[in-house]
């Protein structure tokens, strides 16, 4: 068996100081928010958002191409997810989403997928437009921008 060896990074880790600014803006250090409810884990965090949101008993459409503890999350809660398509790029058909809303729809979750930020903008004209809660799933999104 060969002797293991201690494996040093050639690159800095991200640590709290990359994550927790000093002083703001907010946009730039998202865990710099002075009214944070801090959860263990994504999924947790979702819970509680779909309890306080009172998403129980209502239909919250998921991104069809999920992890699935998101969709445990939202069953957990009592909430009923309903799945729209996401493309061979993660591009949505908002147009067939938009047509998947129904009487019982109350959320709508976006999933920012591989770093790559999702309709963002166009999403929330949507849940604006019908009365939903918009819900980001930013597990894979952290660090990245889109545009400035």
């Amino acid at each position: 068996m060969a002797k293991s060896r201690p494996y040093v990074p050639s690159e800095p880790t991200l640590g709290w100081e990359q994550l927790r600014a000093t002083a703001r803006p907010l946009t730039e250090y998202p865990f710099s928010a002075d009214a944070v409810t801090w959860t263990h884990l994504g999924r947790g965090a979702l819970h509680l958002a779909a309890r306080v949101l009172g998403l129980e008993g209502r239909e919250v459409l998921v991104p069809a191409y999920h992890h699935g503890v998101e969709v445990d999350a939202l069953l957990s809660a009592g909430a009923h997810p309903a799945f729209y398509p996401v493309g061979t790029r993660w591009t949505l058909d908002l147009e067939e989403l938009e047509r998947r809303i129904g009487p019982r729809t109350r959320g709508l979750v976006m999933t920012h997928f591989a770093g790559f930020p999702g309709p963002a903008t166009q999403l929330r004209a949507l849940a604006d437009r019908h009365g939903l809660v918009l819900l980001e799933d930013c597990a894979q999104a952290l660090l990245s921008v889109d545009g400035e």
